[in-house]
């Protein structure tokens, strides 16, 4: 805490607790299925930069995983030197700013500095920080130099007097410029806790961590009457209705630390003298006798428990890349010194990089990882770069020293993220016909027409045949100019001709064996070679009716077979990356190994996206198929390599409106596992089905429910869903597979009856 204390911004840095054994009475480790699971789990919820190890766990084997390690000692080793700590930025440096910007003049504003003697208390120390003791006089210099400086006593009467908003105590100001938004609903609590027990103070540590708005209340302080006082004008002043919906109201929370027991709770409630609610049903204070399980993924999604966002500042950076290269100047804090000796990170920048215009397959979302996902995404300094949950994560050491970085391709990023977890993955040959086919487009930008089922019709047509003459194709073209809304034959034409999917030539007949070629224009010449009979003969110039245009597919679309139902697999992308979710890592098919027999993937994508302010990444893994049925050994091939990657969704992509009833039999038991696999707290896949209906159209899906009617009305509204993917799969399963995943899970959860017929009893000789 006194580390933490010191360092701008410790007020986030969360004590971990690492467990060799749980207490399985303890309702916080409701789930879990060993101690590992809990510690492993808190990493994830505060995914953080460096890991320092306290206490017994120095002699202990902890597997860490991809997160770095330093020494405790490491940190603060640095201020004797310069003033700054090793690792982060430090109270003097925020000291000496407002001493030279804040305080140059005399202000008329209100501004305290009572800095609470908290001793060796931990409470207070966690309530208002604490410095170690080589560092107390240092900083006692320089907040002598503070107008209305003073130290003041601090006890369970007088510690709420040091909360005045114009009051600077060590925390508040190592929070300076530091603005916090959190994920929960409510964002006000009071936190009632035994003020001798350290998991208690732990737990409100570890709260505010994530970044609640959160007022501590000792046992020892809650029948003093000026506690409670301040708790009532804490409860009023954090009543009030929301802005967009004035019927509902923000409102306090009293949370229960687990060592205070549930009369002392409920008695502190019923203490307060609240003014009555102004509306019903909205009362102003809510008594939670639970604390959030931050180390389970579900419980942080459904009731809050997320780390909130902690920014500075916000930048945005336009750049053009130079051979896929470019180079990215850093963000420090205004305070942070100009110069420090030490070369190690003393902040962190995030990375959001977004990509326009390009051709290629490149990497928006990219995952957490280590090393080896580093290197992939273009750090030459290993150190300079991380992985995190919500994307790359700049540790920055310098002002002025530019970083540069690559433009992360999408497949080395799989690659990578692969073989982090003992997988070895490489382009199938349906993956490079694809990857040339979408080339060929240039880019998903080039692929609008795909999603006119006419045009897809078209292009099987002009595969299927040797050659069009102009006069066939025209009337194909017209055909299916017909069917598209505000459509023109010129603009597909010229589509068709600019992504070389056509090429433009004649039609000759040899006059030897009497046979029909096409030759391109690059290959015309006055003598051209049959490519029947291999004779030569000359362009029939004298008779200009004899040459006639005519155009035959190029590249992928020379033969019916040439595409591999690559285009059922770039619509199924084009879904992805265009309308329901922000930022794609693509890969196209692949073939992956771990162990056992090679499996072959349609497409992989990483997603990252944007709920409620705060980036969500995920994993999906799609089965892809133009107008062939899924098979049995399909469905279990996608089902196993899924579980692989719990929480990963699966997809299963077709071009075909509807399914036939094999596949409706077999992915519906395959749904129907999903939710039983959630219902017991576990991370599961959902299913997605996609088909024509979703993939042959230009905005998203539950647009183009609402066009189609009928069965499909129930979700022609943008859901309000905790996961976009699970309210696809709950949506398209209903849909496709007539299934109703919430009437199921309902069922599910009721207790089964079972009513037990009495039989007579039989003697022990057996009937008579």
């Amino acid at each position: 805490m006194q580390i933490s204390s010191f360092l701008w911004g410790g007020t986030y840095n969360p004590i971990i607790p690492f467990h060799r054994r749980l207490d399985r009475k303890n309702r916080f480790f409701m789930g879990a299925k060993n101690a590992r699971e809990v510690f492993d789990g808190y990493l994830q919820a505060y995914d953080p930069d460096f890991v320092v190890r306290l206490g017994s766990t120095k002699e202990l084997d902890v597997d860490l995983g991809s997160y770095r390690e330093i020494e405790a000692e490491e940190i603060l080793s640095g201020i004797s030197e310069d003033g700054t700590p090793r690792y982060g930025v430090g109270l003097f440096e925020i000291l000496n700013h407002l001493l030279a910007e804040e305080f140059r003049f005399v202000r008329r504003d209100k501004v305290t500095f009572d800095i609470p003697d908290v001793a060796d208390s931990l409470l207070w120390t966690s309530i208002f920080g604490g410095l170690p003791s080589s560092l107390q006089s240092d900083s006692e210099n320089y907040l002598k130099r503070f107008p209305d400086y003073q130290r003041v006593a601090c006890g369970n009467d007088s510690y709420l007097d040091h909360f005045r908003s114009e009051n600077h105590f060590l925390r508040r100001l190592t929070n300076l410029d530091i603005e916090c938004r959190v994920r929960a609903f409510r964002d006000d609590w009071i936190y009632l806790m035994d003020g001798s027990s350290v998991e208690d103070i732990v737990f409100y540590w570890n709260l505010r961590a994530l970044g609640w708005r959160i007022l501590p209340v000792p046992l020892a302080a809650r029948n003093l009457d000026k506690v409670r006082a301040f708790v009532e004008q804490f409860v009023e002043d954090n009543y009030w209705p929301y802005r967009n919906n004035p019927s509902m109201f923000n409102h306090t929370t009293l949370l229960k630390a687990p060592s205070v027991d549930e009369k002392d709770h409920e008695a502190f409630a019923n203490s307060l003298n609240l003014k009555p609610a102004k509306q019903d049903g909205f009362g102003k204070l809510t008594r939670q006798p639970w604390i959030p399980r931050v180390w389970s993924e579900w419980d942080r999604r459904r009731n809050g428990g997320g780390r909130g966002e902690i920014s500075v500042e916000r930048r945005e950076v336009r750049l053009a890349p130079v051979e896929n290269r470019f180079y990215l100047a850093p963000l420090l804090p205004k305070f942070a010194a100009e110069f420090s000796r030490h070369c190690t990170p003393r902040c962190a920048n995030e990375l959001e990089p977004r990509v326009y215009g390009e051709t290629g397959l490149h990497a928006e979302a990219i995952p957490q990882g280590g090393d080896d996902l580093v290197r992939a995404v273009g750090g030459y300094i290993l150190r300079d770069l991380r992985c995190s949950a919500d994307g790359p994560v700049l540790l920055v050491d310098h002002r002025r020293f530019e970083h540069r970085l690559d433009l992360p391709e999408a497949e080395p990023i799989f690659k990578a993220w692969f073989k982090e977890r003992g997988w070895s993955v490489e382009l199938s040959d349906n993956g490079y016909i694809v990857k040339h086919v979408l080339k060929q487009f240039g880019g998903l930008w080039g692929t609008n027409w795909l999603t006119e089922e006419c045009v897809i019709q078209l292009l099987h047509e002009i595969a299927s045949k040797k050659w069009l003459t102009a006069e066939t194709f025209r009337s194909l073209i017209h055909k299916a100019a017909n069917q598209i809304q505000f459509a023109d034959v010129d603009r597909l034409t010229k589509w068709l001709v600019d992504a070389k999917i056509i090429k433009l030539g004649v039609e000759l007949q040899c006059p030897q064996c009497r046979q029909r070629s096409w030759y391109s224009i690059a290959d015309s010449d006055y003598e051209l070679r049959c490519g029947q009979c291999l004779e030569d003969f000359a362009l029939p110039t004298e008779s200009p009716k004899e040459i006639r245009w005519a155009y035959r597919g190029h590249g992928a679309f020379t033969s019916r077979h040439g595409t591999q139902g690559g285009l059922a697999v770039i619509l199924t992308l084009r879904l992805f990356k265009g309308h329901s979710l922000d930022q794609v890592t693509p890969m196209l098919s692949f073939n992956a190994t771990k162990g056992g027999p090679k499996m072959e993937v349609d497409l992989a994508l990483h997603t990252r996206r944007i709920r409620g302010g705060f980036p969500e990444q995920g994993v999906i893994f799609a089965e892809c198929k133009s107008y062939n049925e899924f098979t049995r050994a399909d469905i279990e091939k996608m089902e196993s390599f899924a579980q692989q990657f719990p929480g990963a969704a699966m997809v299963f992509s077709t071009l075909r409106r509807e399914l036939t009833p094999s596949e409706v039999s077999m992915l519906a038991r395959v749904a129907k596992r999903g939710w039983r696999t959630r219902l017991k707290g576990d991370a599961f896949s959902p299913l997605v089905i996609l088909t024509g209906n979703e993939l042959f159209s230009s905005t998203e899906p539950w647009n183009t429910w609402r066009q189609l009617g009928g069965r499909y009305e129930r979700f022609a509204h943008w859901p309000y869903h905790e996961d976009e993917i699970e309210g696809l799969a709950e949506a398209t399963q209903y849909l496709y597979l007539a299934f109703d995943s919430h009437d199921y899970v309902n069922r599910q959860r009721r207790p089964r009856v079972v009513a037990a017929t009495k039989q007579p009893r039989r003697s022990k000789g057996g009937p008579k």
